[in-house]
C-alpha cells in the first residue's frame, strides 16, 4: 500500500485541503495521525468541525488524537479534568470544559458518529501509525477501538503520552513495525524528528507551524 502519514492540523483546514490534495495527485492512501479538532481557546470551533468534515467525507483513514478523545467521549468537566491532569485546579477544569465542550455545537451528528468509531492506531507490514506513542516494554497493544463509554488507562496512553525524559521513541525497539506519530512537538524535542523505529509528525501546527507529512518509508517533509 502506497501511504501519505499527515501529522497534526489542530483545526487549519489549509493543511487538510493540502495533505488530501498531495495524497489525490501522489494516488496514494492518506493516514492522519489525529487532533485535526484544537479546543485551545485561540482556536477556532468552526474550524474544527470544518477539519473533520474535509477528511471524513474524503475517505482518508485516521487515528484518534487526544484532541478528538477528550469532547467526544468525556461525559463531564471531571472526566476532562482527569485526563487533563487537572482534578485539583477546579478553574481549570472549568475553563477545559467550556473550550472543549463547544467543539461540539459545531459537529455534525454524522461527523461525531465518525470521530467517535476511529481507531486508536492502524497497523500495515511493518509500520503501524498512533498518536502520541507505543507501549515500549510490551508485546500487546492496548484494543485498537474504545468500546463502551469510556476509554481505558492504557488507551489514553496511546494518545496522550507528553513525558520527553527520557521520551519514549527513543528508547522503542521498533517491536510493532515503524511507528509514525504525533502529538509532541517537534519544538519540544529540539527540533528532533527521526528516530530509529520512529518517525514524528507533529511540525508545531498547533503553535502556528505547520504539518509534517511523509510518504510510506521516505523522508518527511513540511506541508
Amino acid at each position: 500500500m502506497s501511504i501519505l502519514f499527515i501529522g497534526d492540523i489542530h483545526a487549519k483546514p489549509n493543511l487538510v485541503e493540502q495533505a488530501l490534495w498531495l495524497a489525490h495527485e501522489s494516488d496514494v492512501t492518506p493516514i492522519f495521525l489525529g487532533d485535526l479538532l484544537d479546543g485551545d481557546k485561540s482556536a477556532d470551533p468552526v474550524d474544527s468541525a470544518y477539519c473533520v468534515k474535509l477528511v471524513r467525507e474524503s475517505g482518508a483513514l485516521c487515528v484518534m488524537g487526544n484532541h478528538e478523545l477528550y469532547p467526544i467521549y468525556a461525559r463531564d468537566k471531571y472526566d476532562l479534568a482527569k485526563w487533563w491532569d487537572a482534578q485539583d485546579d477546579a478553574e481549570t477544569a472549568d475553563r477545559i470544559a467550556d473550550e472543549w465542550f463547544s467543539i461540539l455545537d459545531y459537529l455534525s451528528p454524522a461527523d461525531t458518529e465518525w470521530l467517535r468509531d476511529l481507531p486508536l492506531y492502524i497497523k500495515g507490514r511493518r509500520w503501524i501509525a498512533v498518536h502520541a506513542q507505543l507501549p515500549i516494554h510490551s508485546y500487546r497493544l492496548p484494543p485498537q477501538y474504545v468500546l463502551g463509554t469510556s476509554p481505558t488507562k492504557s488507551q489514553v496512553q496511546l494518545l496522550d503520552g507528553t513525558n520527553t525524559k527520557p521520551f519514549w521513541a527513543e528508547q522503542y525497539d521498533g517491536r510493532f513495525g515503524h511507528c509514525y506519530f504525533g502529538h509532541t512537538r517537534r519544538s519540544k524535542l529540539k527540533g528532533r524528528y527521526l528516530f530509529d523505529h520512529a518517525t514524528l509528525l507533529d511540525w508545531d501546527a498547533k503553535k502556528g507551524g505547520t504539518a509534517g507529512a511523509c510518504f510510506l518509508g521516505d523522508i518527511p517533509f513540511a506541508l
